[in-house]
């Protein structure tokens, strides 16, 4: 904990990269480093590249990897959304709960670096991941929670991990609501628009896993209008499914993913 706190608080002055470059130039000068290994893995978390390198080329094959990286990671394919319906966060999905360069919020970006996420104005989380043993950590970055993520949140591994990434407000607590037709009719209503139907709403089950994104009738609409429509038409590589699903409640007012 306490190197990782170092790490925290030098970046904090020098930025992530000078910081990084330091620690790594010292460890990869200790002779303990046989090796290096770089996998890339694409947006399906498939073996994309494996590279191989010596202590003394492990920087550059780092660099080199990072470039056959870049275009592989996934995004949301929108300029902008009113809400994001995500139904889990967690370390495992990211060390943020949710990256935050899918999401735009809690970004760090590199010097001329540009930003591919969309605005969004409100992002409503639905769960937290069993991997995640209660730290709950990146629930900050959301502004409206189903209370069954609450209940399991373990404030003790949360509050120690944001007091070691020395970034308190990550771990702040957004609104708690009992369902998700009471979370869902919140955030729609805290948009102001008259009309469910025209709100840009995108609907994803994390933030590491893209591969299939369930969207509003304006969302499918505005896609209609660039000239994409039908069941194999493309959007960045992305596919319009032809299918319309209905959401639906139980009677509990939770979400029926069945």
């Amino acid at each position: 904990v306490e190197g990782a706190r170092e790490c925290h608080r030098w970046s904090r002055k020098f930025g992530h990269e000078k910081v990084i470059r330091a620690m790594s130039a010292r460890v990869l000068g200790s002779g303990k480093i046989l090796c290096g290994l770089a996998v890339v893995e694409n947006e399906l978390h498939q073996i994309a590249a494996v590279r191989a390198a010596r202590p003394e080329h492990i920087v550059a094959q780092e660099e080199e990897a990072l470039e056959v990286a870049r275009p592989l990671v996934p995004r949301l394919p929108f300029s902008a959304l009113d809400l994001l319906i995500v139904d889990e966060l967690g370390k495992n999905i990211s060390g943020a709960g949710m990256d935050t360069k899918i999401i735009g919020r809690g970004l760090e970006l590199d010097p001329g670096e540009a930003r591919q996420a969309p605005e969004i104005k409100l992002i409503y989380v639905r769960d937290l991941t069993p991997e995640s043993a209660g730290n709950a950590i990146g629930i900050g970055l959301a502004d409206v929670m189903h209370e069954r993520l609450y209940r399991k949140i373990d404030r003790e591994k949360m509050y120690l991990n944001a007091r070691t990434s020395l970034n308190p407000p990550v771990a702040r607590l957004p609104i708690a609501l009992p369902s998700d037709r009471e979370a869902l009719d919140f955030a729609l209503g805290a948009l102001g628009s008259p009309a469910p139907e025209e709100q840009r709403v995108a609907w994803i089950r994390n933030t590491l896993d893209l591969g299939r994104v369930a969207i509003s009738e304006r969302l499918a609409r505005e896609i209609d209008s660039r000239g994409v429509a039908g069941p194999a038409a493309e959007l960045s590589g992305w596919r319009l499914a032809p299918d319309i699903y209905s959401p639906r409640f139980d009677a509990a007012g939770n979400l029926a993913m069945s």
